[in-house]
Formats: structure tokens, sequence, C-alpha cells
């Protein structure tokens, strides 16, 4: 059987109905904020010209990035449904670019904020109470300070969004949808198409032949792509060293820990307690071959 999932029952999909009705919402939506995006761009230049600015710019910077994420996350999920639909493949690839516009029509927000200093930004607080009410999010911003560019860098940065985003759009366009897996057989001995979705059931079969022959055929694919994958992951790596190094980090893994501000020693700890701890696993592991009677 095909991997396409037009087949499946509507009971055993994800109901996008609650997120957008109808596809046409969806697009009515995705049309509305794109001209309030066009909109926005008034807002440039004018992020702390007073306290009540600020207000007014964070509230619209906040609301559209509510209603992008609202619209990007159904056009993600209709493509994950079934990633060989060229229209919602294409519904996809419109929320992203909305999301470079949006990337790149807010991008003065940052490096304005931070013309700000902390007594400035108190006395704003101090003028207009509602700002307290998003004081944990300016915290996190006045935290990145040092790594927050030029308005005209992080405009160029945000346009090329997209293009920063081909290597991973790539790999699921192909993990997703081209890649073909083998048939193989399940517990009752019948032939099925190993898929994403079938592959962690037949691992979980207590035939342990099936288990092999699942897991042989999924790495066995993979094996005929490795140059194609290893590429794309190249590729992504060196975005992330990229913009990492752009906003003056010590390491992409600094800036990847730095969103939510774990210190890299956390990581550290964290791998050196697995590695101290991974002798008990090996000794779990042999003594299940032991009790089970296998060579491997």
């Amino acid at each position: 059987m095909s991997d396409n999932r037009s087949h499946i029952d509507e009971k055993y999909k994800w109901d996008l109905s609650t997120v957008f009705v109808t596809d046409d919402a969806w697009e009515e939506a995705l049309a509305e904020l794109d001209s309030d995006l066009e909109d926005a761009k008034k807002f440039k230049g004018h992020l702390i010209e007073s306290s009540k600015t600020l207000l007014d710019i964070t509230e619209s910077y906040l609301e559209l990035s509510r209603r992008l994420e609202k619209v990007y996350v159904y056009a993600s999920m209709k493509n994950d449904q079934d990633t060989t639909v060229a229209k919602y493949q294409e519904f996809e690839a419109k929320a992203t670019t909305l999301y470079a516009k949006y990337s790149e029509v807010f991008a003065f927000y940052e490096p304005e904020l931070m013309q700000l200093s902390q007594d400035d930004f108190a006395k704003f607080v101090a003028e207009t109470p509602a700002l307290s009410a998003y004081a944990h999010f300016f915290e996190k911003l006045f935290k990145r300070q040092a790594h927050v560019l030029s308005q005209k860098e992080e405009e160029l940065l945000a346009g090329a969004h997209e293009i920063f985003g081909a290597a991973g759009e790539t790999f699921e366009i192909l993990d997703n949808a081209d890649i073909v897996f083998p048939v193989v057989l399940d517990d009752e001995g019948n032939e099925v198409q190993l898929t994403h979705g079938n592959f962690i059931s037949l691992l979980e079969s207590k035939n342990r032949d099936v288990r092999k022959a699942a897991y042989e055929a999924m790495y066995a694919t993979y094996e005929q792509y490795q140059h194609t994958y290893a590429k794309t992951l190249q590729t992504n790596v060196k975005v992330h060293n990229f913009d990492a190094r752009v906003h003056h980090f010590k390491s992409a893994r600094e800036a990847a820990l730095s969103a939510n501000f774990i210190p890299e020693s956390v990581y550290d700890t964290l791998i050196e307690r697995v590695n101290a701890h991974l002798p008990l696993l090996h000794r779990y592991v042999e003594l299940r071959k032991k009790v089970l009677k296998l060579d491997d």
C-alpha cells in the first residue's frame, strides 16, 4: 500500500478545523496578516519615542506574532498530514515566506530597544504601568544586548530567512515525500509497506525477525541517500555556525542554549553524567543477551 494518507479515515487524523474551519479561512487570515505587516512598517524608527509608543508597538509585535504562529502551524500540520500534496506544500511555503517578512518588518525592534538605557526603561514603566505586564519579555531581550546587531544587519539576516531554511526544507521533502521504503512482513506474516508511521510498531513486535527486518530495511534505505542527507546536515550546521558568529557567540552551542539562558556548563554536566553511567546500560544489554540466549 502507498504511504499516501488520502485513504485514511478522517477520524484518525487530527482535527485542524479547530485552528481554521476551512482552507479558505486560512487563506483569508494569511492575506489579512500580510496586509497588517505592510501597515506595521510604519513603526520603524518610533519604538522608543515614548513609553506609549513602546507599549503600542510591542503589543502589535506580539499580537502579529501570535497570528503568524497560528497561520504557520495550520499550514505546517496540513503539509505534515501528507507531504506529497502540492497544495499544502504551497501553504507551508507561503507561511514560511510570511514568517520571513515578519522578521524583516520587525528587524528594527531589538536594535531600537537596545538604545534605551535601563534607567530610561524604568522611567517608561513608571509613566506607563501597562508595560510591566511584559517585564519578563523585556528582561530576556536586554540580556541579549551583546548579541543584537545593527538594524541594517538584522534586516539583511531576516531577509535571508528562507534561504537559511532551504536545507531543512530539502530534508523534509526527501524524508517525508520522496523516499520509499521496502515491503516487509508484519507479525501475521503479511506484506506491509514500511513507513515512518508503522516503523515503531514493527520494532515493538514480539517477533525478533520482524523487528530485525524492519530495522535493516529502514536503515539500508537511508544508507542509499547518505550523501544527500549528510549534505543537508552540513549546510544546516554551517547556517547555525554563521548565525552564531555574526551575533558574537563563541559557538553555535552557546547561541542555542542562550535562547533559554542555559549555561554551557549544564550541557557539559549532562553529557558527563550520561557517559559516567553508560556501563550500567552496557551491563543491562549483556544481561538481556544472556537471558534471551542470543549471540548479539
